[in-house]
Parts: C-alpha cells; sequence; structure tokens
C-alpha cells in the first residue's frame, strides 16, 4: 500500500463517516498496480508519488461508493442527493474523476473503459517459409 487512512480521511473531508478505510485502500491498491504495469508497458511510467496520490484518490472513490455523499440536503424538508451515478466507473464520484486527471499515461482510463487493442497479420505467407501467424487471443492488451 502506498497510501493510509489519514491520507484518505484528507481528501474526503465532511465526506468520511468514520468507517474503517482499510478495504478500500486494498481495493486501490490492486488497480494502482495494474495501472502501473500497465503505464510500464506504454513506456510512460508515474511516480512513486504519483502512484501515491492516484491510491489515495481512487481509494477515496471507492469508500464513495459503499457509502455516497451528499451533493446536497436540507433537515426540516428532510430530502438528500448523493453523489454517483453506477454504470459510470471512476467517472461516478469526484474523486474517481480527480484519480483519472491525475493519471497523465491514461492507463486508468483505459483499464476503466476496457479499452483493448488487438491486432491480426493479414499478410501473405511465402511458401514453405514455416512462419505461421499467431494470435495471442482476445482482449490481450489494453492500450
Amino acid at each position: 500500500m502506498r497510501t493510509n487512512s489519514g491520507a484518505v480521511e484528507g481528501i474526503l473531508g465532511d465526506d468520511w463517516g468514520g468507517a474503517s478505510l482499510l478495504p478500500y485502500i486494498k481495493t486501490a491498491t490492486v488497480v494502482v498496480d495494474r495501472v502501473q504495469t500497465l503505464a510500464i508497458a506504454r513506456n510512460m511510467a508515474l511516480s512513486s508519488s504519483e502512484l501515491e496520490i492516484l491510491e489515495t484518490w481512487l481509494a477515496a472513490h471507492f469508500y464513495t461508493q459503499m457509502d455516497p455523499a451528499y451533493t446536497n440536503k436540507s433537515t426540516d424538508g428532510a430530502s438528500a442527493g448523493f453523489m454517483g451515478q453506477s454504470g459510470k466507473g471512476f467517472e461516478a464520484s469526484r474523486y474517481g474523476q480527480q484519480a483519472l486527471r491525475i493519471d497523465w499515461s491514461g492507463s486508468l482510463e483505459a483499464i476503466d473503459k476496457r479499452k483493448i487493442a488487438k491486432g491480426a497479420w493479414l499478410g501473405t505467407i511465402p511458401p514453405n517459409c514455416g512462419v505461421v501467424p499467431s494470435d495471442s487471443g482476445p482482449g490481450t492488451v489494453p492500450y
């Protein structure tokens, strides 16, 4: 883990309800590990401080997906609006949106959107050359 509960609490501010943030940090760590691997493969490595900040914002995002933050509320009328939309991935919260902006490599967005690049060679093989084109399978390389 690159971040800690105090850093995530600092990001969440009034949106934090006092629950343990450890499960959300662990989840963010898994995602950021994948972002790091993909960013390196794309020759766009992120620094350790960028990865730490990204993990902090993602942990806040995951927390607010389980305990949605208020966007507005009223006391006597007992109405409230909550942040987030289901099915929007990391764009569902302001914390996830910030994480997407922090990752200049675009790897988080590629993972979030499941952007997959696949190629196939459609050329011809000279007779008797013994070379057979191969396909590594669908969805093996996010771009």
